[in-house]
């Protein structure tokens, strides 16, 4: 069924959303601290939001995002973001720590709209407008990551950490609001309405078995999900370590590192540059040590404002920059049910980032900032471990290409 392309302010309209859709699953990450003293709370429970957050998310990916390819993405939109609202009011609401848990879990599942934002507006953009209006929904993902992050501290500092959660389901309720204005309805192929809900199951079981009889899939899903655990494992702990002597400083600070990650907003884009001419692996292997350099530089001169700022600047660009080259092997290597598998990647991705998100605070509270930083380095040991197994299998995958053209 051929879709009309819509007004660019519509398409401008959705990037929007997506932004501020993604930066709400980072929220908690620069408030950790402030919540630890406000109610009372061990880091380790604290850091408990990050990991639920993220794990929510992971869900969302299974089992709400397949809706889009059978449903009506309007229809699945807008139901998303009154939840996403509600649940970011349900946060700034919270009494205690078992209701604020519960919001962080919906505001992670409902915040997989951007997922179906993303081929939306891949849909409603005319061909000759697509890849520049998706290298702009990725970039406002980013963006919204890295801005989230800088808004919720600023706020927490100068008003309160409710008023940061208020503000973000007061942006998302007016986002909604556009929405449902000036979105069209985006029905999915014909064939596939009469039979929604067995198509649905039928996308459920593709998943599993896509995973299942994909080893190399699975191979470089795993590469990312350490990779993003290395990573998850500064940010779930940074706000601990600001807060602490001899830094003494607050949710503001800590949300103003935020701004460092413009450093893997460039990194992702001089990584994809660079794989057109420099290979795969050999990028990998860079962008994993300048994150070693990282853990390294922090973990030596901890107590030091400049060994965060180049920790974070490295370990930002190193995970963006390997990112980008680690989910180029998946379209490499698969011609067929790219999207399919690229949720099977996010899905390790984002489960990755949970366990790192999970250990890390629970880590600083009895070993303090130098068992974060070996933490963040086991990681990036096993994940260089798992890489060395990619690159045999790409081996011995070549090499029976080879057999097969010679015979």
């Amino acid at each position: 069924m051929a879709i009309t392309p819509v007004p660019r302010s519509v398409i401008w309209l959705m990037i929007l959303i997506c932004g501020f859709v993604a930066g709400n699953i980072y929220y908690t990450q620069p408030l950790l601290a402030l919540l630890s003293v406000d109610l009372n709370l061990a880091p380790s429970a604290a850091g408990l939001l990050t990991t639920i957050t993220l794990t929510s998310y992971v869900l969302g990916l299974i089992l709400i995002t397949p809706l889009g390819d059978v449903l009506e993405k309007k229809q699945i939109l807008r139901w998303l973001l009154i939840f996403e609202t509600l649940s970011l009011a349900g946060c700034a609401a919270s009494t205690n720590f078992v209701q604020l848990q519960m919001a962080c879990a919906l505001v992670g599942a409902m915040a997989v709209s951007a997922q179906i934002l993303i081929p939306a507006v891949a849909e409603l953009s005319p061909e000759k407008d697509r890849a520049q209006n998706l290298g702009w929904i990725l970039s406002a993902c980013l963006i919204g990551i890295l801005g989230s992050r800088v808004i919720a501290g600023w706020l927490a500092q100068h008003f309160s950490w409710r008023i940061s959660f208020a503000a973000a389901s007061f942006t998302m309720f007016l986002l909604t609001l556009l929405l449902e204005r000036f979105l069209p309805p985006i029905s999915p192929p014909t064939q596939a309405q009469p039979q929604s809900w067995s198509s649905y199951r039928q996308l459920l079981l593709t998943l599993l078995l896509l995973t299942r009889n994909s080893k190399g899939l699975r191979q470089i899903a795993l590469v990312g999900a350490l990779t993003y655990a290395a990573f998850a494992v500064l940010w779930s702990s940074l706000s601990f370590e600001l807060r602490s002597p001899p830094l003494n400083a607050g949710p503001d600070i800590a949300g103003a590192f935020g701004f460092l990650g413009i450093a893997g907003a460039l990194a992702s884009q001089l990584g994809g540059k660079a794989l057109a001419h420099t290979a795969a692996t050999r990028l990998m292997w860079f962008f994993t040590s300048l994150m070693v350099i990282a853990y390294l530089a922090m973990g030596f001169f901890q107590g030091t404002w400049w060994s965060l700022v180049v920790g974070v600047l490295l370990l930002d660009a190193g995970a963006q920059g390997f990112s980008v080259c680690n989910q180029n092997e998946i379209y490499k290597r698969y011609a067929d049910a790219r999207t399919r598998r690229n949720t099977i990647y996010k899905i390790y991705y984002f489960g990755g980032g949970a366990l790192g998100a999970s250990l890390s605070p629970a880590v600083w509270q009895v070993w303090g900032w130098s068992g974060v930083c070996v933490l963040g380095g086991l990681f990036l040991f096993f994940a260089s471990l798992a890489q060395m197994q990619v690159m045999r299998h790409n081996r011995k995958s070549s090499l029976q290409a080879q057999i097969r053209s010679s015979s």
